[in-house]
């Protein structure tokens, strides 16, 4: 599946949220200015949370969330926010934690669709020998996150 980039714009006084995929508009929605009344104050908390993250300073978060997956994905998602800041855990540890250590490629599924990457860690999942595989934001990014937090 290919990753979109997003982009909020302001033409003509309006409000549009933009989704480019593959150098091509996906997706153009109208943002009411209803829909906005109110958030600044968490966005605000929330961009000021991750600039604290990736300075170092911050262990965990404390922005409210709202997560929306199956049983399944939430399960998976909640063994990742137990993982303490700095500490990894393998695909077969996750496995383990929602019953059945055969369930690694449907672990690292669900972590694929974590809605809230760096806030719930997926990329503290490594391979079981150590290596640094799977993660949607990248291989890259993923070891930057994990040297972060060393």
């Amino acid at each position: 599946m290919t990753q979109g980039a997003y982009q909020r714009i302001q033409v003509e006084a309006f409000d549009w949220f933009i989704k480019v995929v593959n150098n091509k508009v996906e997706r153009l929605d109208f943002i009411q200015k209803e829909e906005l009344y109110g958030i600044e104050p968490l966005v605000q908390f929330f961009t000021k949370e991750l600039e604290d993250y990736f300075k170092g300073s911050l262990k965990r978060f404390q922005t409210p969330i709202h997560i929306q997956g199956t049983v399944f994905q939430k399960s998976c998602w909640e063994f990742l926010s137990q993982i303490p800041y700095g500490e990894t855990r393998t695909y077969k540890d996750q496995a383990i934690f929602v019953k059945n250590k055969n369930y690694v490629r449907a672990v690292a599924g669900a972590n694929n669709k974590n809605p809230l990457p760096i806030i719930i860690p997926c990329h503290r999942i490594i391979g079981s020998n150590g290596s640094l595989v799977g993660y949607a934001g990248g291989l890259e990014l993923k070891k930057r996150l994990i040297e972060l937090e060393k």
